[in-house]
């Protein structure tokens, strides 16, 4: 899949040659950037209790695919979340950050540069054109190829979450420890803050570590959308078959709480879900314990 996706850009390339305008093909930027927690940031100095939850959207898909990171779906003001490692890159197990760099031949060369991403870094990578449009996971993973006009990239947003394993003997999840939930909204507002759109600047994400990583999708989400509306952007949350279940209670959730709650109230709702609460139970709680509007 890597292969093709790389020789569909070298096939590009040298048709190109051949024209009477050699090079057109490579002449758009393709932009790394690296950004750090700004402390002086409206994450730091904002009044939460005033500022309103952004739109929040949950979508299925009938399957994941890297629809998100061409520049017309997304559009541009909009960004795709792909990594989930602090050492980017792109290899055989085709997870979603490996699959999404892969498929753009542009942006590998980030890997020789980009250091160890640490808890306040995240990396952006803005007009790598993708050379297919890969559909699935891991060993169900398929693709084709895009047309000439389809090849425009959007931006990427890189960034690491942390590992989480099972509940320590106290029955505590690592996602609700408050150091652990202030350095996954403050590493997400990062990289939501990277770039400035219009009012409709929209992150396009999955329920990224929380797979391998064992990540619950609930605190994920809550800190996701924290961080959207501190950097004022909109959030599109998908999520194929195999997580039709959650994607329901969640757009439940979104819809008690968007039109009236603040970050303030999400974020000490966070916090008032109970230390004992078993990973994939806390959309159940929430659920249960938040009250209609």
């Amino acid at each position: 899949m890597y292969l093709t996706a790389l020789f569909q850009y070298f096939e590009e390339f040298s048709a190109d040659l051949g024209t009477q305008n050699p090079g057109k093909s490579i002449d758009d930027r393709v932009e790394f950037s690296s950004h750090a927690f700004d402390d002086t940031s409206d994450f730091v100095t904002g009044k939460r209790d005033q500022i309103r939850l952004r739109n929040l959207t949950v979508l299925l898909v009938q399957e994941f695919s890297t629809e998100q990171q061409e520049l017309a779906h997304q559009g541009n003001d909009g960004a795709v979340v792909v990594s989930a490692n602090k050492d980017i890159g792109f290899g055989s197990s085709a997870t979603q950050e490996e699959i999404f760099m892969g498929n753009c031949p542009e942006a590998c060369p980030a890997v020789l540069f980009t250091p160890t991403l640490q808890d306040d870094q995240t990396l952006t990578v803005c007009g790598a054109r993708p050379m297919l449009r890969i559909l699935g996971q891991r060993r169900e993973v398929s693709w084709e190829k895009l047309g000439p006009g389809e090849r425009q990239g959007g931006r990427m947003l890189l960034m690491d979450a942390l590992e989480f394993d099972e509940a320590d003997e106290l029955g505590t999840l690592p996602d609700f420890k408050q150091e652990n939930i202030l350095r996954e909204i403050r590493k997400a507002y990062t990289a939501f803050s990277s770039w400035t759109g219009g009012d409709a600047s929209t992150v396009w994400t999955g329920l990224w570590g929380c797979g391998a990583f064992n990540g619950d999708p609930a605190a994920k989400v809550i800190i996701m959308w924290i961080a959207a509306s501190l950097a004022g952007k909109e959030l599109r949350l998908l999520c194929d078959a195999s997580q039709g279940d959650f994607a329901d209670k969640c757009g439940r959730f979104v819809k008690k709480v968007a039109s009236t709650w603040t970050v303030r109230e999400l974020e000490d709702c966070l916090k008032a879900i109970p230390q004992g609460t078993r990973r994939l139970e806390t959309m159940d709680w929430l659920l249960d314990n938040v009250p209609d509007f």
